[in-house]
């Protein structure tokens, strides 16, 4: 999965980043470490914490934003997560598409052997 700054993830989940860092602080969020050494979010823990564990109202969480905010950042943490997945069937299609040329290579080349001695049998 897509790991998101700190801005990045607040923007997606539509609130700001100290109720990130709150929710962090607090042991609901866990918090990564970006390759230049800032903080980040995944963005399946992102999705976990702010669409699993939702009150029955959502301003509850996020406090002053108005509900379509919050719908429309729902929506866009949704969509990133399904593109994600997409991402990860369409590498898995390309793995196994790779296999099955080396299968069909193997079986048109006629193995190691044949490739080593030219198709001839020893006699």
């Amino acid at each position: 999965m897509a790991i998101l700054n700190m801005t990045q993830a607040a923007r997606a989940a539509g609130i700001g980043r100290s109720t990130l860092y709150r929710h962090a602080k607090k042991g609901s969020l866990s918090i990564t470490t970006l390759p230049d050494g800032s903080p980040g979010v995944d963005s399946s823990e992102l999705f976990r914490v702010f669409t699993l564990a939702q009150p029955a109202e959502p301003t509850e969480v996020i406090g002053m934003i108005h509900k379509e905010t919050y719908d429309t950042a729902l929506s866009n943490m949704r969509i990133l997560h399904l593109e994600e997945l997409l991402a990860a069937e369409r590498r898995n299609n390309d793995n196994l598409q790779r296999a099955l040329n080396v299968i069909e290579n193997k079986q048109s080349v006629g193995g190691f052997f044949a490739r080593l001695f030219g198709g001839q049998k020893r006699s």
